[in-house]
């Protein structure tokens, strides 16, 4: 078969070729590709094999992650008072996150959860989704762009805790690159293993990927409470499925 042939775009590894690169040429082919959300390109065989293979951070995320909440825990909180919350791309663009987090605090005590204590969790998979359309504005003609920079100050913690002297979160867990991609690959596995189809298949992906994050820490945290608010149909009914609350009232 031709080294020619293409096998991925910088979007994509075609399933059928998926098992011939490593985990790491994987993730160097991502990381590449992020760092160039502004271009559309394709990959052949021979380009996928060039990308260095290379081990990911040995330390495990879901470790670092247990010290985080274990010290939480160590300041006498219940777990039953931790919410877990993230935002999905689709409510990022067109909602100010400043103003969707205001009053956070009230709103999840009318929504029946005593005293929260607020963990955002940066899932790494929202920012590429809301960097890419920064990059690429002119496919996006009903989005808000100044809310997604909102966002990114947000998430950067420019202006995460206090505005006013109003509490919009009280703590940010930040998946990074490695982690992401991690559990990328591990989606992308499980969901080429049923789909063959491509279509439509990177969005399902990555919204897979924040559901299992947020179900996992649900899971992990026995008590405590996870939010991924999204416009999203199909994730709405994949959250309910796990008692993954999606809106606020």
């Amino acid at each position: 078969m031709a080294l020619s042939q293409i096998v991925a775009n910088n979007y994509i590894i075609f399933p059928q070729f998926r098992n011939e690169f490593t985990e790491g040429q994987i993730y160097n082919w991502r990381l590449y590709c992020y760092q160039s959300l502004d271009k559309y390109q394709q990959f052949t065989r021979e380009d996928m094999t060039s990308f260095m293979d290379i081990c990911y951070n040995n330390i495990n995320n879901n470790i670092k992650l247990e010290y985080f909440i274990e010290s939480l825990v160590l300041t006498e909180i219940n777990t039953y008072n931790i919410v877990f919350m993230t935002v999905d791309s689709n409510i990022i663009c067109q909602y100010d996150i400043f103003d969707g987090m205001s009053n956070m605090h009230q709103k999840l005590i009318n929504n029946g959860i005593k005293n929260p204590l607020i963990v955002y969790i940066d899932t790494y998979i929202s920012k590429i989704e809301n960097l890419y359309k920064l990059k690429n504005p002119e496919k996006y003609k009903n989005v808000n762009f100044e809310y997604i920079k909102h966002y990114f100050q947000f998430i950067n913690e420019e202006n995460m805790f206090y505005d006013d002297n109003e509490v919009k979160v009280d703590f940010m867990y930040h998946y990074h690159i490695e982690d992401a991609c991690k559990l990328l690959i591990e989606e992308e596995q499980n969901y080429f293993s049923i789909n063959k189809s491509t279509y439509k298949a990177i969005n399902e992906i990555n919204d897979n990927v924040q559901l299992n994050i947020m179900l996992e820490l649900k899971q992990k945290f026995i008590g405590s409470h996870s939010i991924l608010l999204t416009n999203d149909k199909q994730l709405i009914s994949k959250c309910h499925k796990n008692n993954i609350i999606t809106k606020l009232y």
